[in-house]
């Protein structure tokens, strides 16, 4: 079966359950994150069912926002090769009143804590550094006191974080890779290095991969490495 006729058969799907999302999600949680993919497993098995038919690289996100509209991210969990199949899908999209319907997972506001099994991070305790390999970066994410005692669920945070803060295709493409260490560590072997606090981190990534085009009488007068180069904070 062709993919176009399995992106219809998933809208079909869709439509036809739409109802029923709304009902039972809004029952459970009026306004909140994206439903777990077990939820949408247990209660929606046929909408999962079809995007995987359609593509099984692909997983379905809702959430509701606090003014009450419905969005549909439809995920590839940070697979490049499967970035096409979602925006082509989410092209092939009929209106659906109500809803927003997105390709890859946007970027997010940062909550005041993130939380996982037995680990829970302050936001306010965390800055950032950051390294260029290969015209990637490296973020370093510096948390000040303690580290978590489980260093394996705290890196995995970390790099749902920064996940969040980039986007799905900007931490995909452009993150080589994600560190989570001690600040006073990091200092120790960093002598003079810069960091910056954690909300800057979508801000500064942007100056560097994304930079507003400049006007021509900037280009001219434009002398030595750009800020952004000037500012990197080396990774050890």
């Amino acid at each position: 079966m062709s993919a176009n006729r399995h992106a219809n058969i998933f809208w079909r799907d869709f439509i036809a359950a739409r109802a029923s999302i709304e009902a039972r999600l809004a029952a459970a949680a009026p306004a909140r994150g994206p439903t777990p993919y077990p939820v949408m497993r247990a209660y929606f098995a046929d909408v999962v069912d079809a995007l995987a038919a359609y593509d099984p690289a692909l997983t379905p996100e809702i959430e509701r926002a606090p003014s009450g509209a419905w969005r549909l991210v439809v995920s590839a969990d940070g697979a490049a090769e499967s970035f096409a199949s979602a925006r082509d899908l989410i092209a092939a999209a009929p209106a659906i009143d109500g809803w927003r319907l997105e390709a890859l997972r946007p970027r997010r506001a940062p909550p005041a804590r993130i939380d996982g099994p037995g680990v829970s991070i302050e936001l306010s305790r965390l800055r950032f550094a950051y390294g260029l390999a290969n015209d990637r970066m490296v973020a370093m994410l510096l948390i000040e006191g303690r580290m978590p005692a489980d260093r394996h669920e705290a890196q995995f945070l970390a790099r749902r974080l920064v996940a969040d803060l980039l986007g799905e295709a900007d931490e995909a493409t452009w993150i080589a890779d994600t560190r989570l260490v001690s600040y006073e560590d990091w200092l120790a072997i960093t002598p003079g290095g810069r960091s910056w606090p954690i909300g800057e981190l979508a801000s500064r990534f942007d100056a560097i991969f994304h930079p507003a085009p400049r006007a021509p009488a900037e280009l001219t007068e434009a002398a030595g490495p750009v800020a952004a180069e000037e500012d990197m904070a080396l990774c050890a």
